[in-house]
């Protein structure tokens, strides 16, 4: 464990990962700003501490005695939920998603934690495994909870005559249609008839503003969907008490299983607010342990991202975590060629460097470089020369008394104004309900150090002013929405949680943030990772004005925002033709030297000529974004003919099976 490590997740990187996943992970409308009237409690179950890995056999509750509707979830029972984990096959399930794929053990999952994940070490815990693949333990446990298989019929019936029988709903995403038929099928095998229903995304997740969809309502025995591996996810709202969707909070919370669990509400709490990195480790492990025991979701398999290139690309480097692939594009080679073509079949709207779509980060990170790395589920600092830790003193944590209207961050990890009735975290990280007067809660202080003599691509240095500029635009509401030119985007939440800035000089600033905050966003920043980056403020557009002297909402209209502004990465745009190609060439000033090759080439192809393009030598580089499921097969026959290489590793994206318990 390296001192450096963080201990949450970044903000900028959350929202490429959603965006990169829409309509497959779980909504972000999901999670809207609570209220700061408390809600009704829900009481958790305490399980043993001693009980909760699944190689030990947890205490099962006795069998309900009805199945009648309306009475209980048939999925209640411990043991109904044991029997459906024992009875599949996640290798088959594999398989059945990717027919092509060699090794289909490269992608079973039994937690959602990802295998290399740097919380999982035999030395805090035992490592959690998945319950095997036995369809004769599984129909063992069905038979004693009084399932049983009536001579000549499919399905089992209970002593009531009821059948066996549960509803799944998921997406019709063709991915999804296709493992759940085969789980469909092995649930056959065992006795348990399973009804799916797929139903279009935007049906299933809701719309991301007033409708929740049928996820949030939970509606359903199971529910299949994905989530996403974040290397320190905050998972209070997947996994407390308090976030089980309900009618009477609006439904709000992804706890879509209606699990409760004291153990797991401890981790969670610890995890979230814990400032220290050590101790979260042993807190997400308890967590996943607590998961395996009481089975409320079942993973099933990451899925696979696929890269193709050019036989000879040298220094290629995908990572599951880092998604952002062009973060080592200084590195590239092909012998012999001075040229890289990627191929793209997405194009930017335009080069705005606070546009989060995936083709422009793609491209940001050739302009501007990339902060910092995650690769392997870690942090690495890249152009940030030290990631801000209690423990190296670029973090700092004091106690602050507040009263009521002071802005705070409150439990919940949610921006307010304290008022009478509001949940807040005091300063020793017990969570107390605000009744008045004055309060002690913790405030925490972050200074980001860049590297010393960075370099815009037009020669000017880096300076202070370029951070002043970088903050005032990343967070001024006047560059988003209704007063910007950017309708599509929203003031990022991370500026939320910034109480004051302070630029100390041309490579140093110091975030204050506001009190109580841990980590928040919904998950999407930390006190570890900078909230905002650099803009050029020294650049003179056309009609003579400084870029620093641009009112934030004029930005979206300036032509040379829009067309790429002066970057201090490895690249700097030289021509766009638009709908065609957008050519980069190597930036003379930039810090890591000269890049390996000194062109390359983002071409935009139509979605489905991927693969062609590659085999036919007119593009060098296919990203997991820009491949379809039905090239892959044709890439894979390329490799085999020496005109690619193919890259198949674990997504940080996986697929999952929610056991409705409530």
């Amino acid at each position: 464990m390296c001192p450096s490590r963080l201990t949450a997740i970044g903000f900028s990187i959350i929202l490429l990962m959603v965006s990169a996943t829409a309509c497959q992970a779980a909504p972000l409308a999901s999670l809207s700003p609570m209220s700061t009237e408390p809600k009704q409690n829900k009481t958790p179950s305490s399980a043993p501490a001693t009980q909760y890995y699944p190689t030990r056999t947890p205490a099962t509750p006795p069998e309900p005695s009805s199945t009648a509707a309306g009475v209980y979830p048939i999925l209640s029972a411990l043991r109904r939920r044991r029997a459906i984990a024992h009875c599949t096959d996640r290798l088959s399930l594999v398989h059945r998603a990717y027919p092509w794929l060699d090794d289909p053990a490269l992608l079973q999952r039994d937690t959602f934690l990802p295998h290399g994940h740097w919380s999982i070490s035999a030395a805090i815990a035992p490592p959690v495994q998945g319950i095997p693949y036995d369809p004769a333990a599984g129909m063992a446990l069905l038979e004693k909870a009084g399932w049983a298989l009536p001579p000549g019929e499919i399905y089992r019936r209970d002593s009531a005559g009821e059948s066996l029988t549960l509803a799944l709903k998921t997406t019709d995403a063709e991915l999804r249609q296709a493992w759940v038929a085969e789980f469909v099928e092995q649930m056959k095998a065992c006795g348990i008839q399973i009804d799916p229903e797929h139903i279009p995304a935007v049906q299933f997740f809701g719309d991301g503003l007033s409708d929740l969809g049928e996820l949030g309502r939970r509606d359903y025995d199971l529910a299949a969907f994905a989530q996403v591996s974040w290397p320190d996810p905050d998972l209070a709202e997947r996994y407390r008490c308090e976030s089980v969707p309900s009618a009477e909070d609006g439904w709000q919370g992804m706890n879509y299983a209606g699990w409760c669990s004291a153990l797991a509400d401890e981790a969670v709490a610890e995890i979230r607010s814990g400032l220290q990195f050590s101790g979260l480790a042993s807190a997400y492990n308890t967590l996943n342990g607590a998961i395996a025991a009481d089975l409320p979701e079942l993973p099933v398999f990451s899925r696979v991202e696929v890269y193709a290139t050019h036989p000879e690309l040298q220094n290629f480097a995908p990572d599951p975590s880092q998604i952002i692939y062009t973060w080592n594009a200084d590195q590239w080679r092909i012998p012999g060629k001075d040229t890289i073509v990627i191929g793209s079949r997405s194009e930017p709207a335009g080069l705005f460097p606070w546009d989060e779509s995936f083709v422009n980060r793609l491209i940001q990170a050739l302009l501007n470089g990339v902060d910092l790395t995650s690769i392997d589920y870690d942090y690495q600092e890249r152009v940030l020369w030290q990631i801000p830790s209690l423990a190296n003193g670029a973090a700092a944590v004091k106690t602050v008394d507040v009263v009521e209207g002071d802005e705070v961050v409150d439990a919940a990890g949610n921006p307010v104004e304290i008022a009478k009735g509001a949940r807040l975290l005091d300063k020793d990280n017990q969570e107390v309900q605000f009744s008045g007067g004055s309060l002690k809660m913790s405030q925490l202080t972050s200074r980001f150090a860049y590297l010393p003599g960075l370099t815009w691509s037009d020669g000017a240095p880096v300076s202070k002013a370029d951070y002043t500029l970088g903050y005032q635009i990343y967070c001024d509401p006047q560059t988003y929405g209704e007063f910007g030119y950017f309708p599509g985007l929203s003031r990022p939440a991370v500026c939320e949680m910034i109480q004051a800035v302070r630029f100390i000089d041309d490579r140093t600033y110091e975030v204050v943030w506001k009190p109580g905050f841990r980590r928040g966003c919904n998950g999407g920043c930390s006190y570890s990772l900078p909230p905002f980056s650099r803009l050029p403020a020294h650049y003179t557009l056309e009609d003579g004005r400084k870029l620093a002297d641009v009112p934030a909402g004029e930005w979206g209209g300036l032509a040379e925002v829009y067309n790429g502004l002066p970057g201090m990465g490895p690249y700097t745009v030289s021509e766009w033709k638009y709908g065609e190609q957008l050519t980069l060439t190597a930036n003379p000033y930039y810090y890591l030297g000269e890049p390996a090759t000194p062109e390359i080439v983002i071409r935009f192809i139509p979605q489905g000529e991927s693969a062609a393009q590659l085999s036919q030598g007119n593009i060098d580089l296919l990203g997991w974004d820009s491949i379809t499921p039905a090239e892959v097969e044709r890439l894979v026959t390329a490799e085999g003919e020496g005109k690619a290489r193919v890259y198949t590793i674990p997504s940080a994206t996986y697929e999952l099976v929610v056991l409705r318990l409530k």
